[in-house]
């Protein structure tokens, strides 16, 4: 959005998908939300657009950090880092 000149001005945040879904349903707002939380279980109330271009962000992997690591979960890290580009 910044590149196209506009800047976000989020009014509130809230750390439930489904409240946020409910307030859209109700009329309070729109919102920009990840493909899993878009089941169409609402579909009567609230529509569902998708993105284009498609949007991306970085995630990480979050270990305990005295975590054992198997040799799944380090097979699971090689990967990942084998697919960052």
């Amino acid at each position: 959005m910044a590149a196209a000149g506009h800047k976000a001005r989020p009014a509130m945040e809230f750390g439930s998908v489904e409240a946020i879904k409910e307030l859209v349903a109700a009329g309070l707002g729109w919102s920009i939300l990840p493909g899993l939380a878009l089941k169409r279980d609402r579909a009567d109330r609230i529509a569902v657009s998708s993105l284009s271009p498609r949007l991306e962000r970085e995630l990480g992997m979050v270990l305990r950090r005295d975590k054992h690591l198997t040799r799944g979960l380090r097979e699971v890290m090689k990967c990942l880092r084998d697919t960052q580009g």
